[in-house]
């Protein structure tokens, strides 16, 4: 394992800490459960990882290590429910919370499958839960290609093809760990200005927590939204900034009306933002990506301006020694005992109001077993914070995933409600004037 993924994975002995990340798709049917049996099976052997557990070194000295299960159970691991009437993507989405919550089994792979038949009558979910150490969301998209195929039942999935099997073999799931901790220490102690540049992006929050998300549960609510990728991209280009911009600053506005539907203006909101290290050359899955902070602006700012800030900030938050601090982080305590690490990670993630992340998927329509995929929905884990929220491009949408505690979010169904006026009110001002060829379908 590397130092990320063993502080994903000790962290857990603190029962406030759950790194599981989960993906909902909406099918258009049921697909035949022997056909998904098999692809599954398949899966499994061209990604060694899925059917490997975690073992643990002799008194837990050293990193965590892989190592095959000879139980593997796949019957274990790939299941099948049916919703009960009528059948409502809220009830798809319950489920899919409820399974999130339950801890994974140490003893096996990290990773579970659900099919969920009887959506909206003849419809049909696939739900698949994997554990934080196991991959990111990068990750979780390559294991997503190597599962479904695209365009037609049989053809491959284009920009997200998997290597071929020896390839995912001799490398699979793994990341380079690069220096040594001792060496990075030493760094940062030497260096006073590097020492204060990792507390700032680890440990400090970039502004202070807000008044009304102060509480914290181990509940789970998750929402969605879906809105066309042409016209996210347009809005931004109107305004002066990136998709990722635009997307920071929709989430932004969203949490600047929950807050004033409340009677409490904040002016900026503390948010943490992982980023993505992966280059060409890196190996297929795990965790590889860094963090930073910044303070989101809200209340008492236009979305044009929102965005202009936004970019600003996540400009001089890419400094590259800024970047590293979480990997510093991560080395340092994966030495340390379990306790150390979930100390470590709790100052990392407590304070922040939002994690907010986007990330590439396909621009390719997908099929799992032969059926097509009409949406994926991604939640990453809350981690002490009051939401995470994640956006996917699929086919010719974004999707976002919701996932709030309930303690801190007291209605997280009108956050999601503010999140869809905002994103309609600035595209009645931002937007083309014209529709656009690719805009897909608005949900």
């Amino acid at each position: 394992m590397s130092e990320m993924e063993t502080m994903f994975w000790r962290g857990e002995i603190d029962p406030d800490i759950q790194a599981t990340t989960m993906a909902v798709e909406v099918l258009d049917h049921a697909p035949d459960w022997g056909r998904l049996v098999r692809r599954h099976e398949r899966t499994s052997r061209l990604v060694p990882r899925l059917r490997q557990r975690v073992a643990e070194p002799l008194l837990r000295l050293g990193r965590p290590h892989w190592r095959d299960d000879p139980l593997f159970d796949l019957e274990y691991h790939l299941r099948r429910v049916r919703l009960p009437l009528p059948g409502t993507t809220r009830q798809l989405l319950d489920l899919a919370r409820t399974a999130a919550l339950v801890p994974f089994d140490r003893t096996r792979p990290l990773w579970e499958a659900i099919l969920v038949e009887g959506l909206d009558g003849d419809r049909a979910a696939y739900v698949l839960k994997l554990h934080h150490s196991l991959c990111d969301g990068i990750g979780a998209a390559q294991l997503v290609a190597v599962l479904h195929e695209a365009a037609t039942p049989d053809s491959p999935v284009g920009l997200l093809r998997p290597p071929e099997p020896s390839a995912v073999a001799d490398g699979a799931l793994s990341t380079r760990t690069g220096h040594r901790a001792a060496e990075l220490l030493s760094a940062a102690l030497g260096a006073p200005r590097f020492a204060h540049t990792v507390f700032k992006a680890t440990i400090l929050p970039a502004a202070a927590p807000s008044p009304l998300l102060s509480g914290r549960s181990r509940a789970r609510s998750f929402g969605t939204m879906t809105l066309p990728t042409a016209y996210l991209r347009a809005v931004g280009k109107a305004v002066g900034g990136s998709m990722n911009d635009t997307y920071l600053a929709l989430l932004l506005g969203a949490f600047s009306r929950y807050h004033e539907h409340f009677g409490v203006e904040l002016a900026e909101l503390s948010v943490l933002m992982p980023v993505s290290t992966r280059t060409t050359r890196s190996a297929l899955g795990g965790n590889q990506f860094a963090s930073h902070r910044l303070a989101g602006p809200m209340c008492g700012v236009g979305f044009g301006e929102r965005v202009r800030l936004v970019r600003a900030a996540v400009a001089a938050a890419r400094d590259g020694t800024a970047l590293r601090a979480l990997g510093v982080l991560a080395r340092c305590a994966t030495p340390m005992p379990a306790p150390v690490i979930a100390a470590a990670e709790k100052m990392l993630f407590r304070g922040n109001d939002l994690i907010a992340s986007n990330f590439p998927g396909t621009s390719e329509r997908l099929w799992l077993a032969g059926v097509r995929v009409e949406a994926v929905y991604p939640f990453a884990p809350v981690m002490l914070g009051a939401v995470n929220a994640v956006l996917v491009s699929y086919a010719t949408n974004c999707h976002i995933g919701v996932n709030s505690d309930p303690a801190a979010i007291s209605d997280p169904r009108l956050l999601v409600e503010f999140l869809h006026r905002e994103w309609e009110e600035v595209l009645e001002r931002f937007g083309p004037t014209e529709p656009l060829p690719d805009a897909g379908a608005q949900g």
